[in-house]
């Protein structure tokens, strides 16, 4: 079925589209979860409340994906409305203003990382985000390129896409199990009369699930305080449903510089609200461009 899809037009439409301008119940959350491995172990991982999955139904769709992420992270799923998962499987651009992901770092994806791990090297890890901060526009800024030269090489058209004023807001969580900051940037899509700009906040919460360390994100368009709430009590929530349904793991005391992880959960939440937003704008750029064609 999905092999019938033609790439091209699902990918200009749905990612570029410039020529057209709280909690679950622990049984609950079970019966919703799909196993994912991670470096041997299985993880149980059910979905945000209220969202679905919207990758592995469309191969453009996850083409795109795969475009975007860094070669250091591995995405294991990406979470929309029942809407937006719909369009994709319609091949048509969704909304995805709203959306989490979950995401890995590949060089420690086989490590042992329980609580009292994390605990280890919590200080680390925020020591790592702390000083990605300076430098965070521009590796944003190179990941974009690279998905800018990949995506005119692979399907043929030039997207145009900017990432700008990066901002980390601070730490909505320091525990010994989890650490959590939230992001906003700016993201801006095409060029001259076509161009659209539309800002975005992320909550990133990096924690250890069953020995592995995995990175959620929840995303949001950014308006004001209030979005920024919203990101964050999602993803905490995300957190808490996926640990109950989790053996809990000690793991072995931590035994490695773990400062790189902090620039490599920073990268992820860029990418995951860079997903959200650039759908959402290209959406917005076909809108208008109908809008004009009928006027």
């Amino acid at each position: 079925m999905l092999n019938s899809l033609n790439p091209q037009p699902f990918i200009a439409a749905l990612f570029l589209s410039l020529s057209l301008g709280t909690s679950l119940r622990a049984e609950e959350a079970v019966s919703d979860s799909t196993l994912f491995e991670i470096g041997g172990r299985n993880l149980r991982i059910p979905p945000p409340v209220g969202f679905v999955r919207c990758d592995g139904i469309n191969e453009n769709w996850d083409t795109g994906l795969a475009s975007i992420l860094p070669p250091t992270n591995r995405l294991l799923a990406t979470y929309g409305s029942p809407e937006d998962q719909d369009l994709i499987r319609k091949s048509s651009p969704p909304d995805y203003s709203r959306n989490f992901n979950i995401q890995t770092v590949r060089s420690i994806e086989s490590r042992e990382i329980g609580e009292r791990t994390f605990a280890g090297l919590r200080n680390e890890v925020k020591k790592g985000i702390d000083g990605m901060r300076a430098k965070l526009d521009t590796e944003l800024k190179k990941l974009t390129d690279q998905s800018n030269k990949k995506m005119s090489a692979d399907f043929g058209v030039n997207n145009a896409l900017e990432i700008s004023d990066t901002v980390i807001l601070g730490y909505f969580e320091e525990s010994d199990t989890s650490i959590g900051f939230t992001m906003v940037m700016k993201v801006g899509l095409g060029k001259g009369d076509n161009r659209e700009v539309t800002h975005g906040v992320v909550a990133c919460l990096m924690t250890p699930v069953n020995g592995r360390l995995v990175n959620l994100y929840s995303s949001a368009t950014y308006k004001g305080k209030d979005d920024q709430l919203l990101v964050e009590k999602t993803v905490m929530e995300w957190r808490d449903s996926i640990q109950a349904v989790n053996p809990k793991v000690e793991g072995p005391t931590a035994g490695f510089d773990s400062e790189q992880l902090g620039f490599m959960v920073g990268i992820g939440a860029g990418v995951g609200l860079f997903i959200g937003l650039f759908t959402l704008i290209s959406k917005k750029m076909k809108g208008r461009k109908s809008d004009k064609m009928h006027s």
